[in-house]
């Protein structure tokens, strides 16, 4: 469908085992990757709320004590980039293979170059709270199951800074470098 943002993909599905959905996202509220919203916190686009999806995908060699796979969380937040402007932040910023070309090095001189890789970067970091609305998962939950208001009905939404969403490596490439700073 079109709006007045272009083509929106309003909803995306949770790819996960029927009836282990609220145990997932508990997990995921446990460890600070999730929150409960009223169900009426998603973001509306004229064709219904704005909701997104997730799934797992192996880690390839990594098994839990019980011999299963260990799942890598990906969240499919194609229905928020649909609507969402993309954050560049300090992409520019990033070396590419033909920014070294144009690199002498003097005589007698020493070049050190180094990188790292902060394990976990887009779940470490808190997004705004007015976020949340467009981080709406396609979940929900009776508040009673969730420790809420037994009288509404609830949606995780995520509040780090999510991979998947195609604001998050501007967004960490930007607070990597105020951190650095």
């Amino acid at each position: 469908p079109m709006t007045e943002w272009g083509p929106v993909k309003k909803q995306a599905k949770v790819h996960v085992h029927r009836g282990e959905e609220l145990k997932v996202f508990k997990l995921l509220e446990s460890r600070g990757v999730v929150r409960w919203v009223p169900e009426s916190s998603a973001f509306q686009t004229p064709q219904g709320p704005l909701l997104n999806g997730l799934f797992g995908v192996v880690k390839p060699g990594k098994f839990t004590s019980g011999n299963l796979p260990v799942l890598r969380v990906i969240m499919n937040l194609i229905p928020a980039n649909s609507i969402l402007s993309v954050i560049k932040g300090d992409i520019s910023t990033l070396p590419s293979p033909t920014s070294w070309i144009p690199l002498v090095v003097a005589e007698g001189s020493e070049l050190y170059m180094s990188q790292a890789d902060m394990s976990c970067a887009f779940y470490l970091f808190r997004i705004p709270h007015l976020w949340e609305p467009y981080m709406c998962f396609n979940y929900v939950a009776c508040g009673a199951d969730v420790g809420l208001d037994p009288t509404l009905r609830f949606r995780p939404a995520c509040i780090v800074l999510p991979m998947g969403w195609s604001s998050s490596v501007g967004v960490m490439q930007m607070i990597s470098r105020e951190i650095l700073l």
